[in-house]
Parts: C-alpha cells; sequence; structure tokens
C-alpha cells in the first residue's frame, strides 16, 4: 500500500456542519443538466490548493474542464479574489471572442477568494457576461468531483505541507504538461490534450490556443 500514489487508509468521521456563508451567485441546483452528464465541451470546476499554512502566502490555482480533464494551473501570489480575477481576465485576453466557447459554466467551492461572482463573470471587453459561475454546497467536495481528482494528481509532485513561495509558473507549467498527456483510462486510454484538441476542432476554436495547456 505505501508503494501506491494513494496507499494509506483513511478512517472518515461523518460531520454536520452548517454553511457560515450565504453563496454570492447561483446554487448547483440550478446548473443545466447537460453539464452534469458531462455532455459537451465548455464547462470547468475551479478549486485553490494551498501550501504549509502561515508559511507559504503563494497558492495553486486549479481550472480543469469537466469533459475532457484538461487543467490549467496558475501560481498565484496569494490567496485573494483580486488574483483569481487576474487569471480570468489573462484568458479573456488569450482567447478573446472565443472565450464564451471554451468557458461557458465554471463551478466551484465557497471559498472566499470565489465569491466576487459579478467581477468574474463581467467581460473585461464589454457589459456583458463572459461566462456563468455556479456554487457547490458547503462541505460537499464530491460536488467539483472533477477538479479534487485533479488535486491528487498534483499532489504527486507537491507534497502537502510544501511551501509554493519558491516555485514559479515555469515548475507549475511541467506538472500541468504532465497531467494534460496522462493517458487516462476513463478517456479511453487517451490524454486530455488528445481530448482537447478534438473539441477545439468540433467546436471550431483555434487551435492555436491549445499551447497553453502544455
Amino acid at each position: 500500500m505505501k508503494k501506491l500514489p494513494y496507499g494509506k487508509l483513511i478512517k472518515y468521521n461523518k460531520l454536520y456542519r452548517e454553511q457560515k456563508r450565504y453563496n454570492m451567485g447561483l446554487n448547483i441546483f440550478y446548473r443545466d443538466k447537460v453539464v452534469d452528464n458531462r455532455e459537451r465541451f465548455g464547462d470547468w470546476e475551479m478549486d485553490c490548493v494551498e501550501g504549509k499554512r502561515h508559511l507559504s502566502n503563494k497558492v495553486i490555482f486549479n481550472l480543469t474542464e469537466r469533459r475532457t480533464r484538461a487543467s490549467l494551473f496558475y501560481i498565484l501570489n496569494n490567496h485573494s479574489g483580486k488574483e483569481i480575477l487576474n487569471v480570468f481576465d489573462k484568458l479573456e485576453d488569450i482567447f478573446k471572442n472565443d472565450f464564451r466557447k471554451v468557458f461557458k459554466t465554471i463551478t466551484t467551492d465557497n471559498g472566499h477568494e470565489f465569491l466576487s461572482v459579478e467581477q468574474i463573470e463581467k467581460s473585461k471587453f464589454s457589459d456583458d457576461k463572459r461566462t456563468n459561475i455556479f456554487y457547490c454546497d458547503a462541505y460537499k467536495p464530491y460536488q467539483k468531483g472533477t477538479v479534487e481528482n485533479q488535486n491528487r494528481l498534483l499532489r504527486r509532485f507537491i507534497k502537502k505541507g510544501s511551501n509554493f513561495d519558491q516555485m514559479t509558473q515555469t515548475d507549475i507549467n511541467k506538472i500541468q504538461n504532465w497531467i494534460n498527456n496522462y493517458n487516462r483510462k476513463i478517456l479511453d486510454g487517451k490524454s486530455s490534450y488528445t481530448a482537447l484538441k478534438k473539441e477545439f476542432k468540433s467546436n471550431n476554436i483555434d487551435p492555436k490556443y491549445l499551447k497553453i495547456f502544455i
């Protein structure tokens, strides 16, 4: 068991907790069923991975597409909504008019860094919405299980309790490249990058944007 990536038996005690804050946006209950069934490309989940508490200021932002399991990882200077907003603004700069094709919906938890829902949803180029944010129920991480599983892959390279402050975006890009080119049983033995190329072609998205995934 010790030689396996997750070779450890964990005992869970069932806890009943109450949500500390209200959702700032729409609950996952209102999300279209087509997202649940992974029937289309462009539905994402996002999460932040923290380093050692009181030691690491930087965090790793994980954005994972539900259908292809393709991920984008970013090292952020701190655990704040401003840093998250900067990522989406940069992505809109890259994808421009194709942004809405690539990022139709995003599902997340109720972390304080994700609560600026109107700012994240609003396009930087107009008053229109560029995406739609949905929030999971409190203490139910399985409702965004895709990104949680990608976090486990990330932990193969970065163990819990690590200090992220010495890490660079180049370091994270190497891990992202491995994960996106990792052959997955759930994708019939193909990699997320291969599945992503197929979806880009099917949705008439310029393949030049694929370079940010490797």
